[in-house]
């Protein structure tokens, strides 16, 4: 593969990296003309490793292979991808890999642990279906759920869940809940960790707890009003929305010109 295109597929996996995305309001009311700093930017100001096989690292501590391959369509080619990420695991370890084409990605997984090796691999999930089941596949792989609860300094005798517990209690049920999670943040750690996990600022604190009217719903608050406020993802036509929130979205610092995120408040 060319630098061109290894180039091209380590923005995709940027871009389906969560920790790397932040978030920019974007005012409907600005008709000058949006430089967008685009790819060329972004692939300026990166580090893009030359080889062909790299890891990406987690939040978790752990890594992720990323492989570089053409033509995975061809089930021949494929299998050899897929050998030499086996063959490049060490006995007594584990790893995923993302087989990546201009077509699409394989994820390999790889355990060497136990005295059977085991190895589990996904068909060609292609970028261009209708289900983007290859983009699907590299976010859930580059960036999946992890807490960093359990690394956090003990709080006396309130345990983990407990102190979720109470989150959850500030965040949903109390308008003052907000203003409190801000005192708890700074005067113990836990309570810090859970909320990095469980928060995401964009102008807004907005918290990442579906609301049992739908999945799409969550609280947040207006940093720029003080106000806690019902959002939601996607439309909905049983509440009424007052307005709708563009924001761009930015990759390791660099605005790709990808389509913005629309966040819907209601009264």
């Amino acid at each position: 593969m060319d630098s061109i295109g290894s180039s091209h597929i380590y923005a995709l996996v940027k871009c389906s990296q969560w920790e790397g995305l932040s978030f920019e309001y974007s005012p409907p009311w600005i008709f000058k003309p949006i430089i967008e700093e685009g790819l060329n930017f972004l692939l300026k100001t990166a580090n893009i490793p030359e080889q062909s096989e790299y890891l990406i690292p987690l939040p978790s501590g752990r890594k992720v292979q990323v492989s570089l391959a053409t033509h995975l369509e061809i089930e021949d080619i494929a299998t050899a991808s897929i050998t030499k990420i086996v063959n490049l695991v060490h006995q007594g370890c584990a790893q995923t890999a993302c087989i990546t084409s201009h077509q699409g990605v394989v994820i390999v997984k790889v355990d060497k642990y136990s005295f059977r090796d085991s190895i589990t691999h996904t068909k060609l999930l292609p970028f261009a279906d209708e289900m983007i089941s290859g983009f699907g596949a590299l976010i859930a792989t580059l960036s999946p759920p992890f807490s960093r609860v359990d690394d956090a300094p003990p709080n006396g005798n309130l345990s983990p869940e407990l102190m979720l517990e109470i989150l959850k209690i500030l965040l949903l049920d109390y308008e003052a809940g907000f203003k409190t999670i801000f005192n708890l943040s700074c005067t113990c750690k836990m309570f810090y960790t859970m909320c990095h996990d469980y928060m995401v600022y964009m102008l807004k604190l907005l918290c990442n707890f579906a609301l049992p009217i739908s999945p799409s719903f969550f609280k947040g608050l207006d940093l720029t009003t003080g106000r806690v406020q019902l959002y939601c993802v996607e439309p909905f036509n049983r509440i009424h929305f007052s307005r709708i929130e563009e924001y761009r979205v930015f990759v390791d610092g660099a605005n790709l010109g990808l389509r913005k995120l629309q966040i819907r408040a209601a009264h």
